[in-house]
């Protein structure tokens, strides 16, 4: 019965840490899920601590970050009663990441860039007409670019021995668009 607390003695069931890979805390908005699912409570730690102080019986799980920039969960957690359980998180960079913040207005698109046969163009240029902002693809055919939300966006897309392909997206707000690129040959 050593460190119980006795005689109606407070303590806080659960503290998360939410830390980036260097260690230094982040903001990040935490969930306190019961075994159903169910969200009980939400908090947004604005410097990288959230606490839990008292929560049901049975089995919870807490998840940190936001579900389309790398959350993380830990499963079957129980109030263990007079005991502070500690939580630390790390959370990955976000590919959305720019300057450390997320980039806010808009949608990240991923391009895989093949040709007609299906095979990768890693040579290939994607090009943003509004702005003339170049990405190229790596060695599988892959780009990643971001679109501002509410402005349709033309892109190019075009590799040496192919034919440009012309590309219209529109982004309704903060959503991760995947898209396959067909060039056909010239």
């Amino acid at each position: 019965m050593l460190g119980v607390p006795l005689f109606g003695a407070d303590f806080c069931a659960v503290r998360v840490t939410v830390t980036d890979e260097h260690g230094k805390g982040i903001p990040a908005p935490v969930e306190l899920l019961d075994s159903d699912g169910h969200l009980v409570q939400r908090v947004y730690a604005k410097t990288g601590e959230a606490d839990f102080c008292d929560f049901g019986f049975g089995l919870y799980t807490i998840k940190a970050g936001e579900p389309r920039c790398h959350d993380v969960t830990v499963h079957n957690i129980g109030l263990q009663f007079g005991r502070n359980q500690h939580f630390p998180i790390v959370l990955p960079d976000c590919a959305l990441a720019i300057d450390g913040f997320r980039y806010p207005s808009g949608c990240d698109v991923y391009l895989r860039v093949a040709g007609e046969t299906g095979l990768k163009v890693s040579e290939a240029e994607v090009i943003m007409l509004d702005n003339s902002k170049r990405t190229r693809a790596d060695s599988f055919g892959r780009a990643m670019i971001l679109i501002p939300t509410e402005i349709l966006s033309k892109i190019v897309v075009r590799a040496p021995g192919y034919a440009d392909t012309h590309l219209d997206l529109n982004c309704k707000g903060q959503e991760s668009i995947q898209l396959p690129v067909r060039l056909a040959r010239q």
